[in-house]
């Protein structure tokens, strides 16, 4: 099992460590951070988001466009590049 993370050490914190989990760093609003993402994947489940409403969570581009838009087209374009035969991608929005 992978999980994309833009933090390893925080994304630990909260996921635990474990020999099955294997901790991604990569950020979805940066395309070239996400290379190779999806390979070896039977599925995916994004849970990206942010904010509904203007916060200081929107600051240094974490905005709705760029999290729940962009970030977005970036993921599923590359787990088409890399995973075309996919066969389930889950998107679970928080996008208000």
């Amino acid at each position: 099992m992978k999980a994309l993370c833009r933090n390893r050490e925080k994304a630990a914190t909260v996921l635990g460590e474990s020999p099955n989990l294997e901790l991604v760093v990569g950020d979805c609003r940066d395309a070239a951070t996400l290379k190779g993402v999806g390979e070896g994947c039977s599925s995916v489940v994004c849970v990206t988001g942010t904010t509904a409403f203007p916060s200081a969570r929107w600051k240094d581009g974490n905005g709705p466009e760029a999290t729940d838009y962009t970030g977005n087209v970036h993921l599923i374009d590359e787990i088409k590049r890399t995973n075309p035969d996919l066969k389930r991608f889950v998107f679970v929005s928080s996008i208000g």
